[in-house]
């Protein structure tokens, strides 16, 4: 039984998508495990660079912290030097002797209370 020309050139145009299925599902198949690990290894490369920006962003901050010390510790030298310089040295005048003893012994008449947590010996 003869067929006509369309219909033989419509029946090869109906296979050709078929055809192109089943050679992209052997391509999956077949290269299906290599897709996954140069997934899987663009991931741990883009981990290990987040990574490595968080201990360089880790480091600059501790360099800027250690900078900002040392800064602080130079001003607090410098205070202590300007103060020093500016204050002339004052020298203690020495009281009479009965008033020292009785600012001395102003001093010790108090006596402290222990806290209430405290035994008293």
């Amino acid at each position: 039984m003869a067929y006509p020309e369309s219909q033989v050139v419509m029946g090869g145009l109906v296979h050709i998508p078929i055809i192109i299925g089943v050679f992209w599902a052997l391509n999956n198949l077949t290269t299906g495990g290599s897709k996954a690990k140069k997934a899987a290894e663009a991931q741990a490369k883009q981990a290990a660079e987040q990574a490595a920006a968080a201990q360089a962003a880790e480091q600059a901050a501790a360099k800027a912290a250690e900078e900002l010390a040392a800064k602080k510790a130079a001003e607090a030298a410098a205070a202590k030097k300007a103060a020093e310089t500016a204050a002339p040295a004052t020298t203690a005048v020495a009281p009479v002797s009965g008033e020292a003893e009785a600012s001395q012994a102003s001093n010790n008449d108090t006596q402290t209370t222990p806290a209430p947590d405290q035994e008293v010996l």
